[in-house]
């Protein structure tokens, strides 16, 4: 069996070559507590990690139940005195947030400018300000209201996501019609003049 050396690997596999440095398990542990916070599978965590080391999934995933063995509590949903966001840290993270991408910086930048650049602080606010969107839709759109009688242009998330969703539309139904044969398309052809017809 050959062994690869490591100086001949790319920069790449050599950085994971020695397994996983401490700030890579310190972002993994903090990723899947934000996740058991949020009450989302920690699969969700093992994939933003993975992102952001540059490993696999699967190998994240593996790590982190490697890590369990010898450490139980990481299994656990965290208990509800756990630091969770004050309603008066919460509106002034969402404030921030809304006004930030407004500005046309991204979720991950704002979080990264608020967090003072530490990944940890980054990734909690990235996921509590994604999902107070996704959970509090009438508690953001009071926000935004706010701000707007404040007198900061922000925009409402809900109707980016809606502008997203419909320009996506068409580009969705042409991959869709390019994709079919040529009987498939006759197929469907016939079947919309039958409709138009009626």
């Amino acid at each position: 069996m050959m062994y690869k050396c490591i100086e001949n690997l790319p920069l790449f596999e050599r950085l994971h070559a020695s397994g996983w440095s401490a700030a890579e398990e310190e972002l993994l542990l903090e990723s899947a507590r934000t996740a058991r916070e949020n009450r989302r599978p920690l699969n969700s965590a093992f994939n933003e990690t993975a992102k952001m080391t540059g490993r696999k999934p699967n190998s994240v995933r593996n790590h982190y139940y490697q890590l369990a063995k010898s450490n139980p509590d990481l299994l656990l949903r965290p208990a509800d005195k756990a630091s969770h966001f004050t309603k008066e840290q919460l509106e002034n993270l969402m404030r921030e947030m809304l006004i930030g991408t407004s500005k046309g910086e991204s979720v991950r930048g704002c979080a990264l400018r608020l967090g003072g650049g530490d990944l940890k602080l980054m990734l909690r606010y990235q996921n509590k300000f994604r999902s107070t969107v996704q959970k509090r839709k009438e508690y953001v759109r009071n926000i935004v209201g706010n701000l707007k009688k404040e007198g900061c242009c922000v925009k409402d998330p809900y109707e980016n996501f809606k502008q997203q969703r419909e320009s996506a539309a068409p580009e969705k139904a042409f991959k869709l019609l390019t994709s079919l044969s040529k009987r498939e398309l006759n197929d469907l052809i016939e079947k919309l003049q039958t409709i138009a017809a009626e």
